[in-house]
């Protein structure tokens, strides 16, 4: 008896394991260089400054999980595929994006995409194909939010959400970061950052803690279980 129960947890472990395997964590890196920027309040330089980050390496980092908030796809006449989620939806309001970073220069930005975050790639017929992600975070008196997609007319654009991938622009692609704040009718933040796209790379990242933790404890319970089988077999004449 104690060995069907083991078995049964064993089972019951192994198909948790299962559903968490099929989430797949993405791991979306964009590289360009700053063209334009308007950093008043110097997040990422000097207070006040103009176009002095012009020039400057430009890092847009998006994480997000299949799993997580509503997704939509179409084989055609115009395939896309995308996942989204966010109190700024009708949908889901839990957020795919799980995390997002923009780095310039030396300084790193995290931008929470609790409002809205979004993932989406299309591959029309004609050859016009794109890569699109998005992370904003807002309240009534603040918005941050990070801005990336890459576009092309020759049908070299990827089209896949979980890659892995590393496309170089054929055509252009555009980085944008974009924050102010103006908490208690005073200027927080008022920065805006544009950049050209150098490179786009997508990977699927490792099971997350938690998986692994399942995995092990799904393993153990069905190694157990066999070895509880085996010795209830043995019988002294």
């Amino acid at each position: 008896m104690k060995s069907r129960l083991l078995g049964a947890l064993a089972g019951a472990a192994l198909c948790s394991i299962a559903s968490q395997a099929s989430a797949t964590i993405v791991n979306v890196t964009y590289t360009g260089i700053v063209t334009y920027d308007r950093d008043l309040t110097g997040i990422f330089g000097t207070v006040g400054g103009n176009n002095d980050l012009v020039g400057q390496s430009y890092t847009a980092k998006f994480t997000f999980d299949t799993s997580l908030g509503d997704a939509n796809s179409s084989p055609g006449p115009y395939p896309y595929q995308e996942t989204f989620g966010g109190t700024g939806y009708l949908g889901s309001p839990t957020s795919p994006v799980t995390s997002a970073t923009v780095t310039i220069g030396s300084v790193t930005v995290s931008v929470p995409a609790t409002y809205q975050g979004f993932a989406g790639a299309v591959q029309y017929d004609d050859g016009f194909g794109r890569q699109f992600h998005y992370a904003r975070a807002n309240d009534a008196s603040s918005v941050v939010y990070s801005q990336a997609h890459v576009y092309a007319y020759d049908g070299s654009v990827p089209f896949s959400l979980t890659g892995p991938f590393t496309y170089t622009p054929t055509y252009g692609g555009t980085l944008q970061f974009y924050s102010h704040d103006y908490t208690l009718g005073q200027v927080i933040q008022n920065t805006s950052v544009y950049a050209s796209v150098t490179s786009l790379t997508v990977t699927s990242g490792v099971p997350e803690l938690s998986t692994w933790a399942m995995m092990i404890l799904g393993f153990a319970g069905v190694g157990f279980a066999a070895y509880r089988r085996g010795s209830n077999s043995v019988r002294w004449v």
